[in-house]
């Protein structure tokens, strides 16, 4: 392989690696919750709000969060120690289950 196609190779194989790196840790825009349902189900998306309810099971954590008058269902993939009242920062995938929109959540923070 010629010094020019090795480079060519090196150079493509170097951005889709920060394509990537970057699809993975840049967070969605921040969503309010009342304007969840004009989303599409399976979108990234970012919310904030009170945790109101905190309901730990063996693999999951259940979480309800309220903001201007508006609850949304957050699922965490494990047990979970959080602060009720406190703010959170949640990115998630949105998803519907028995008819209820909820956020599958990947990145929680409380502040």
């Amino acid at each position: 392989m010629d010094p020019l196609a090795r480079f060519s190779l090196a150079v493509s194989i170097t951005g889709i690696l920060i394509l990537l790196f970057l699809a993975n840790t840049l967070s969605p825009p921040l969503s309010k919750i009342s304007e969840l349902q004009n989303k599409k189900l399976g979108e990234r998306i970012t919310i904030s709000g009170n945790l109101t309810t905190q309901k730990n099971y063996q693999t999951l954590t259940i979480l309800i969060l309220e903001k201007d008058q508006n609850e949304i269902e957050v699922i965490a993939s494990s047990p979970l120690n959080l602060t009720l009242g406190k703010t959170l920062l949640v990115t998630g995938t949105l998803e519907k289950y028995q008819n209820r929109l909820q956020i599958r959540a990947s990145k929680i923070f409380e502040y």
